[in-house]
């Protein structure tokens, strides 16, 4: 094989875009492996500058797609080279570009998960109260639903107009069909309105614990949608849709605040002192507030009798715990800790007495029967 036969093999199109296509795929592999190298070095460790951050993990999810769009476009340059015909061609690369816009549609998509993720991490530690971070929790899931729901849909228009579809028509019938679908999903469409004013609303959030209207508690664990989900204290999952749980009475035991009242009820015998009993009930409420890390600190236990029982006279005692499983703890070490004191103290807590009287041959009386012996 002479010179003249190999620069008229070099000459032909096939030639020509292999060439091509091995040169663009080397240089796409320089650019894929400097922008991994640019990310590795701009990606501070965690907690530094925000901006650094953002501009790593943009990086990271441009990669990828960078690269492709090298290669799609190193392809389109190769068919322009080929004698293709026009229709055929004309269409080859309307479908390359829609592959390109698909693409760039899934980097937008990512990028701006990204964004929503970093910027929220950043903002938790601005908020003041646990209350603000799960108003947050709530809301983010809504944000990143319509965030894509409106990317995809925004990236369809375009990538079907890229492939010659007529969009206006389009959008006109789907303007007809969204009633008809409107009504035939009204309970959808309810429970996800209903949905939308729970997390703007902010009286339910994810992770409070509520009361059901049947007596029933649990934690939030999602307001999605359609659905709320409350996981009982069994380990339970209840699904209520949204409607019904905004048209529901509910208590949520997180607000105002999560402090929780304790309720202890007491009973002593009536021969005892009861002001030593107040006195000595107090002591014990302020020690287990200091000592049981669920208990409100700054909350002054109260001591109140209300009732002359059957066999003692009743009072009640209060102090605050954190939270649900917080009240429980503080109610477990006061029971504890005054039982064991009231035993020292000789304080008794009597045990129910009845007098029992039986019918006899005159009355009831016990009286008559000690008079005749």
């Amino acid at each position: 094989m002479n010179w003249e036969q190999v620069e008229g093999l070099a000459a032909t199109p096939a030639v020509r875009v292999v060439g091509l296509l091995i040169l663009a795929a080397v240089f796409t592999a320089i650019v894929y492996a400097a922008a991994g190298a640019a990310q590795r070095r701009l990606r501070p460790s965690a907690g530094g500058p925000l901006t650094r951050r953002i501009i790593a993990e943009l990086l990271g999810v441009a990669r990828a797609p960078l690269a492709f769009l090298l290669l799609l476009g190193s392809l389109s340059l190769a068919l322009a080279t080929l004698e293709l015909p026009a229709a055929s061609g004309l269409r080859l690369l309307e479908w390359i570009d829609a592959v390109g816009l698909l693409v760039v549609l899934l980097a937008v998509l990512r990028s701006m998960m990204v964004m929503i993720a970093l910027f929220t991490e950043s903002l938790v530690p601005r908020l003041r109260t646990p209350a603000q971070v799960r108003l947050l929790r709530t809301i983010l899931p809504h944000v990143r639903r319509a965030t894509a729901i409106a990317v995809v849909i925004i990236g369809a228009l375009v990538v079907l107009a890229q492939l010659g579809v007529a969009v206006a028509p389009l959008l006109a019938g789907l303007g007809i069909g969204g009633l008809a679908v409107a009504l035939a999903f009204q309970g959808t469409l309810t429970n996800l309105i209903a949905g939308i004013n729970l997390s703007i609303d902010g009286t339910i959030r994810v992770d409070d614990l509520v009361e059901l209207e049947d007596g029933r508690r649990g934690y939030v664990v999602d307001i999605g949608w359609r659905t709320t989900k409350v996981r009982l204290r069994t380990n339970n999952l209840v699904i209520i849709p949204n409607a019904k749980l905004s048209d529901s009475v509910t208590t949520n035991y997180h607000l105002p605040s999560p402090e929780i009242g304790v309720y202890v009820y007491v009973g002593v015998g009536y021969g005892s002192d009861l002001d030593h009993v107040r006195e000595v009930t107090r002591e014990v409420a302020r020690q287990v507030t200091a000592e049981t890390p669920e208990a409100i600190k700054n909350y002054e236990p109260s001591v109140w009798f209300y009732e002359f029982g059957d066999s003692n006279i009743n009072f009640r005692v209060q102090l605050r715990g954190e939270g649900w499983t917080g009240t429980w703890a503080v109610r477990n070490q006061f029971v504890i800790a005054l039982k064991r004191r009231f035993d020292a103290e000789g304080i008794e807590i009597s045990f129910p007495a009845r007098n029992i009287f039986w019918r006899g041959d005159e009355g009831m009386d016990p009286r008559h029967e000690q008079a005749e012996n």
